[in-house]
């Protein structure tokens, strides 16, 4: 099954399970060898930290360490969720790889209907511009790095990072994993040439069938928008008319000082009628808001916006488990959360300072279906999904090893 599982890994994936491996059987051979043999080997004192650091470590500020600091690894390293779709299954579909190179500007492959694709990107450095998915049948991008074209002050195709545009209606699955999409800007700027578009954005026609969208181990850093004109409402993740689709995720971070999950069905239900709206299950997500640096803006907005309508209330079924947004002034009191505290009256949303909890528990509107709440600041652990150029289980880029899966 080991065998079985590298051998359908792409090469730079292969090569880093290969060389774990390797250290696995030599560490398990090392200490049976000395458990066996009771030698009386010299001991000595050695802190992790002092060592390089690779396969997605990084150093971390530790009061109750002995040296002061720690090594931290990428929490991304459990089972996923859920697996990608199987490319070319017992339905029939042909399975076609498709690797892209960076142009450096925003791509549309040619997909056909009723194919499935592996879209590979950039095995070395970003795919700037980003990519919109518009055709195929299951498509899935494990691995890489997409960089936000520059200075994008207007919600269009070519500023996002990933856009899912299914508009021959061929249904089937999107799934993206292990991508790390970024604002080149750091930090963020009172210039035109930071904003961005929305990290992954996605419209996809009914008919004949949903497409439905899986989303595992996202990193998706410095989203740039709420100008002063209010021309760019740039969001980390806007699914906005996604009709009857079930959305998966599990394990993304975020950063924007504007919008973040912005997961409202308005545009579904007045487009395509109540009863389309997209249903959601969403684990291990961290939302964090940026201070917003530019002249006259209009501030950060919403870390997660999720009711919708017609009626105000509305949303086709949330679960939310282990989620988390973090506001500046470490509170999300208000303005921060919609339903908000104080809005709209049918479901307002409650803030428990003490508990450090956003719960959802007025259901006056029987189209409200949030299970599951929001905690205010950082996971215990750290950021869910750590992005870098050197790879790891677990850790988005173009080195990305995947952990695995669940089901």
């Amino acid at each position: 099954m080991i065998k079985q599982y590298i051998s359908n890994q792409p090469p730079n994936r292969r090569q880093l399970l290969i060389a774990a491996l390797v250290v696995l059987t030599v560490a398990t051979t090392g200490t049976a060898v000395h458990l066996y043999s009771h030698a009386a080997t010299p001991s000595g004192a050695f802190e992790a930290e002092s060592g390089t650091l690779t396969g997605g470590a990084t150093l971390q500020t530790d009061s109750t360490a002995s040296g002061g600091q720690s090594v931290k690894f990428g929490s991304g390293t459990t089972l996923l969720s859920w697996a990608p779709p199987v490319c070319g299954g017992a339905d029939g579909d042909t399975c076609i790889d498709l690797t892209l190179t960076n142009t450096g500007s925003h791509q549309t492959p040619s997909l056909s209907p009723n194919v499935d694709y592996r879209i590979h990107l950039p095995a070395s450095g970003s795919l700037v511009g980003g990519i919109t998915i518009n055709g195929g049948h299951n498509v899935q991008i494990i691995g890489g790095e997409i960089d936000f074209t520059p200075s994008c002050t207007a919600a269009v195709t070519a500023c996002m990072g990933i856009q899912v545009a299914r508009e021959s209606g061929t249904g089937g699955m999107v799934f993206i994993e292990g991508v790390w999409i970024k604002n080149q800007t750091s930090p963020l700027a009172n210039t035109a040439a930071s904003y961005t578009g929305d990290g992954i954005d996605a419209y996809a026609l009914p008919s004949p069938n949903q497409t439905n969208i899986t989303l595992e181990n996202i990193r998706i850093d410095r989203i740039d928008g709420c100008d002063p004109g209010d021309t760019n409402h740039a969001d980390i993740i806007q699914f906005y008319g996604i009709p009857n689709s079930a959305v998966k995720i599990d394990g993304l971070t975020g950063s924007s000082d504007c919008q973040g999950m912005n997961i409202d069905p308005d545009y579904t239900a007045g487009t395509f009628g109540p009863g389309t709206e997209p249903s959601y299950d969403i684990r291990n997500v961290d939302i964090y808001a940026l201070n917003n640096p530019h002249t006259g803006n209009i501030g950060d907005k919403y870390t997660w916006w999720i009711t919708g309508g017609p009626p105000e209330c509305t949303t086709g079924g949330v679960s939310l488990t282990n989620d988390w947004a973090a506001e500046p002034n470490g509170t999300l009191s208000i303005n921060s959360i919609w339903p908000d505290t104080d809005q709209p009256a049918g479901c307002k949303g409650v803030w428990n300072a003490g508990a450090n909890t956003y719960t959802f528990p007025n259901t006056n509107s029987s189209a409200l279906k949030i299970t599951g709440g929001l905690k205010q600041g950082t996971p215990p652990g750290g950021d869910f999904v750590l992005g870098n150029t050197t790879g790891g289980v677990g850790v988005a880029g173009y080195h990305y090893v995947s952990p695995g899966y669940a089901n």
